[in-house]
């Protein structure tokens, strides 16, 4: 199992949506069909969303956090990891995934 900083990184579309329907009780049934569209369409770039990109979805369209503060989270993340040579592998990809805040409302 291939995990990144503790967070397991799915390898396929389904292993995302696997990982959203663990959320499916208690979010809306909008917010549900928000992310799985993001899923899907992030899929087709061969980019999978992880638990923490789920999370954070989450807490965006539900009002608990701005894209500011979710962005600022992201480079704080960045920064502690700046020197992994991991990081430095997916560097694009997480900034995507920064932006994906922004695209999903």
């Amino acid at each position: 199992m291939e995990t990144y900083n503790g967070i397991y990184q799915p390898k396929n579309r389904e292993e995302s949506l696997s990982i959203l329907a663990k959320y499916k009780d208690k979010i809306s049934d909008e917010i549900y069909v928000k992310i799985e569209k993001d899923i899907w369409g992030f899929a087709t770039e061969d980019m999978f969303l992880d638990e923490q990109n789920i999370q954070d979805s989450i807490a965006y369209l539900q009002g608990d956090k701005t894209h500011e503060e979710l962005e600022a989270e992201i480079f704080k993340r960045w920064e502690k990891y700046k020197n992994d040579k991991k990081l430095k592998e997916i560097e694009e990809d997480m900034y995507i995934s920064g932006r994906f805040y922004k695209t999903t409302v």
